[in-house]
């Protein structure tokens, strides 16, 4: 037997002897086995073939794997070698290092020592030096107290630079000193020379003023020129804009005097509603002390017929005592009743304001917030009538259950003077139902005149935002104005000054040109279009000689019913109305032909000029716009 190769041995040779030794072995099996055919036999030897071959390969390959391995191993002893070499190498130099360190420490130490000792020596007779430079270094604390030095040695040249200019200064002033004392002690003739020298300098010194001032004034008189050039230059712009303005002025002028007569006759009908008001009021009074009159004979007639309940009936009269509610309620009453003249003249004076408010294109953006405080006043003031109109109401509830109690009473007793309480409780229902109708009234007449008294409002506060611009003569600022009144006499005031500027310039200025055609071809087309506009309310024309005097041919005899329900929804859709007349179930406006916008009930219209028509049945009014004759 040959000998096994060791391991990790790569020797051909016993390879390729061991190889052959598998071919013999194979040739030898197969002969053995002659009943084997010939195609098995190839098959066989084939597949040991392969199988040979696979199993050289991989023991060439784990010989390769056994070769590198062991190099791996040589190369880690090697390696471990080198790092002891270093790491006892290491070792001896941080040895030596530390020895070396404990050393240079040491003389640091040393030093550190020597450098305080030293400080401290610079610094005996100074304590607070000493205490400051305590953690200083020699080279600190050397530099610390050079600066010191230089710092006293500067300080001590600066004195001494002082002391050498001071004795300078001294040197010169003593010789000024000196030639004074000789000015003093001069000749004649020096002083007549000193003296012409000081003439002389005067006279220079006013020559010099003299041509200062002349210099100053040519300058001035230079600007002067320019200033009156400009001025001169923009002059004929400032006619052009007085003109415009005076021509705006007598536009405003003409319109203030058809509203002052306008106003003139809405006073004298106030004047004759009042009267007319005022003979209602008697009359009525009169005709309430008789009813109460007769109610009180037939409480006593009731009470004579009745004495067995009179004990009870005086009990229920500290609770009910009727009459001298209704005397109250008469007075009260007849308080409201008169001032219905005053609600009728706020009416026309409303009218008034807005047609003037009109008249200079007021705006209602501006009338926002004194809207808004006059519908917060309003409110208040109808939430105090409500409240008040709640507690009679709950008087008379407690009245009316003391009265039904009274008829229980008188029902099932009856008394001879049972038909007469009967009576004066019909009296007393239809008494009670009156005065509740005539509640219902007030409270709706109440409404209506907070809404003109807003309309009211913001109309006087719009015109006088148009008047602002307007200066009168002994009127500077803005004065305070805390009520309606106040505005009022501010505006009177302004369009007075107004008045008086127009009645000097011709009154025939501003008066349409009748014989320029394209004027009149454009009025006739305006007002043409206006009419047949489908969305205009179609409004009735009175056929006044004074209506239909200043209309063309185109509008005479259009009519157009509007159908408000009242005079003051009337006033509501056109606010500038002069007066309103109600006859035979229609309510006639008389105002002033323009162009009219008719806004959403309970608005204020944002272009409402006069117009004249007559409303025909009382219906509502949808918004939209009015085609008013001019």
């Amino acid at each position: 037997m040959s000998q096994r190769p060791s391991k990790g041995c790569t020797n051909p040779g016993w390879n390729k002897g061991r190889g052959d030794l598998c071919w013999h072995l194979l040739s030898v099996s197969l002969q053995a086995h002659p009943d084997v055919s010939l195609e098995q036999k190839e098959a066989r030897s084939k597949g040991l073939r392969m199988r040979f071959k696979r199993k050289k390969d991989l023991k060439e390959q784990i010989r390769e794997l056994q070769a590198i391995i062991h190099i791996q191993e040589q190369g880690r002893k090697l390696r471990t070698q080198a790092s002891e070499e270093a790491v006892r190498k290491n070792r001896d130099l941080i040895a030596f290092l530390r020895t070396t360190l404990r050393a240079e420490m040491h003389e640091l130490n040393l030093g550190l020592k020597y450098d305080h000792v030293t400080i401290s020596r610079a610094c005996l007779d100074r304590k607070r030096v000493k205490i400051a430079m305590a953690d200083y270094t020699m080279e600190q604390a050397r530099e610390s107290l050079s600066q010191r030095v230089f710092d006293r040695i500067n300080t001590h040249n600066i004195l001494l630079y002082e002391v050498k200019r001071r004795g300078n200064r001294l040197e010169e002033l003593q010789g000024i000193l000196q030639g004074l004392i000789d000015l003093e002690m001069a000749s004649p003739e020096l002083q007549l020379q000193l003296q012409t020298i000081r003439q002389l300098e005067n006279n220079i010194e006013k020559m010099q003023v003299n041509i200062m001032t002349a210099d100053k004034v040519h300058i001035l008189y230079v600007k002067m020129v320019g200033v009156l050039r400009g001025e001169l230059s923009q002059l004929p712009f400032v006619l052009e804009d007085l003109e415009h303005r005076v021509g705006t002025y007598q536009t405003e002028l003409q319109g203030m005097d058809l509203m002052a007569k306008d106003m003139q006759e809405a006073m004298e009908a106030a004047k004759e509603d009042m009267a007319n008001a005022e003979s209602e009021l008697i009359a009525e009074k009169k005709f309430r002390e008789n009813s109460l009159s007769i109610q009180k004979k037939q409480i006593e007639r009731i009470r004579a017929k009745d004495p067995i309940e009179r004990h009870r009936r005086m009990q229920i009269r500290r609770d009910m005592d009727f009459p001298a509610l209704m005397m109250r309620e008469g007075t009260r009453g007849a308080k409201l009743e008169a001032s219905k003249a005053q609600i009728e003249y706020q009416g026309l004076v409303t009218s008034e304001v807005e047609k003037v408010k009109s008249a200079v294109q007021c705006s209602h953006l501006w009338d926002i917030a004194g809207r808004f405080m006059a519908q917060k006043k309003s409110e208040e003031n109808l939430q105090q009538q409500i409240t008040k109109s709640e507690k009679k109401r709950r008087g008379l509830k407690s009245q009316l259950k003391a009265l039904e109690l009274q008829r229980a009473e008188l029902k099932f007793h009856q008394s001879p003077g049972f038909l007469s309480s009967k009576t004066l409780e019909e009296n007393l229902w239809k008494n009670l139902e009156e005065e509740e109708e005539r509640l219902s009234r007030i409270r709706g007449q109440a409404f209506k005149n907070q809404e003109l008294l807003l309309h009211f409002e913001n109309g006087v506060d719009n015109l006088i935002l148009r008047l602002w611009d307007i200066r009168v003569p002994g009127q500077e600022g803005f004065p305070k104005m805390e009520d309606v009144f106040e505005k009022l006499q501010f505006c009177e005031t302004k369009l007075l000054h107004l008045s008086r500027k127009m009645l000097d310039l011709p009154s025939d200025i501003l008066r349409p040109d009748e014989s320029n055609e394209s004027f009149v071809h454009l009025r006739n087309f305006l007002e043409e279009s206006a009419r047949d506009e489908p969305q205009n309310l179609r409004i009735a024309f009175d056929e006044d000689e004074e209506d239909v005097r200043g209309l063309s041919p185109a509008l005479r005899g259009s009519a157009r019913p509007v159908t408000p329900s009242s005079s003051r929804q009337l006033a509501s859709i056109c606010s500038s109305g002069l007066s309103f007349t109600e006859g035979g179930g229609a309510v006639t406006a008389r105002v002033k032909p323009c162009w009219c916008f008719l806004p959403p009930r309970g608005r204020i219209p944002t272009h409402c000029l006069c117009l004249g028509f007559t409303v025909k049945s009382p219906s509502s009014v949808s918004p939209g716009r009015v085609a008013c004759a001019r």
